[in-house]
């Protein structure tokens, strides 16, 4: 498959989205679990990444090598992401091409926390607005092997082919971790799916029914990224959800079943 990246021009518009993008990289998996999605926003999760100019393979080639099955955090890389310069440009073009101010929300942040301004949904969404920091992602879970590598390439692939109003995806390679007695490995994998802005409730819904159409059937959180900035995790003081949209699947009627947090 051949994907084309725009014109010099375009990619010269991107390259701070591109930027933007790696930071997003850097957020580990959200769990499972509802109640204790919390996420390490530590600098040293690096991402193996198609879609920024940094590789010359074909993407077919690039995902058959990447599986996150096969991929584990010792190859050096805790997340393999894709990345749609065109959706991006596409996608970014209707809000503006304002550059996310996360400097500048860090400290209204702390302003606001000083100031003690209730912490709301409403009061995080004007941050949002007022930084540009409005990029949410829909996440769910798979099994390590086959079927992970088999749903990771489908949502891959929907997004360099521009079929899912999205223009990010990335997925958690195998991690390790010290029990008390042996070292072992995880066997559940996450996938994040990123949209333009989670305010944007048609867009936010249509990114959801566009996995749906995938045949993705799991139970699915959307989580707004302001929210990982804001440290608006599991049980946080505020009592506000760390999600804002959780759907799940009626096989019987062929449907979503949304619940809303805001």
């Amino acid at each position: 498959m051949e994907i084309d990246f725009g014109t010099s021009a375009e990619n010269e518009a991107l390259d701070r989205t591109v930027n933007e993008s790696k930071d997003i990289i850097n957020q580990s998996t959200d769990s499972e679990d509802s109640d204790s999605t919390d996420e390490d926003d530590s600098d040293d999760e690096p991402a193996i990444v198609f879609g920024d100019g940094s590789t010359t393979e074909c993407f077919d080639d690039w995902i058959e090598k990447w599986l996150p099955s096969n991929t584990t955090i010792e190859s050096g890389y805790q997340w393999v992401l894709v990345f749609n310069r065109q959706a991006c440009l596409s996608q970014r073009s209707i809000i503006g091409f304002q550059r996310k101010d996360l400097d500048g929300l860090s400290a209204s942040w702390e302003n606001f926390i000083k100031s003690g301004r209730t912490v709301n949904y409403a009061s995080l969404t004007e941050l949002a607005h007022n930084h540009y920091v409005c990029s949410g992602k829909w996440m769910f879970w798979a099994s390590s092997g086959g079927k992970i590598d088999h749903l990771w390439q489908k949502v891959a692939s929907c997004i360099m082919k521009q079929q899912l109003p999205c223009f990010e995806a990335k997925v958690s390679t195998r991690r390790s971790y010290q029990t008390k007695y042996m070292q072992q490995v995880t066997n559940t994998h996450v996938v994040c799916i990123y949209n333009i802005d989670f305010t944007d409730y048609e867009q936010v819904m249509s990114s959801e029914q566009a996995i749906r159409k995938m045949g993705i059937k799991g139970r699915l959180f959307y989580k707004p990224d302001l929210f990982t900035h804001c440290g608006v995790y599991a049980k946080n003081p505020w009592n506000i959800k760390p999600h804002i949209f959780i759907s799940d699947y009626d096989i019987l009627k062929k449907e979503s079943v949304i619940q809303s947090f805001v």
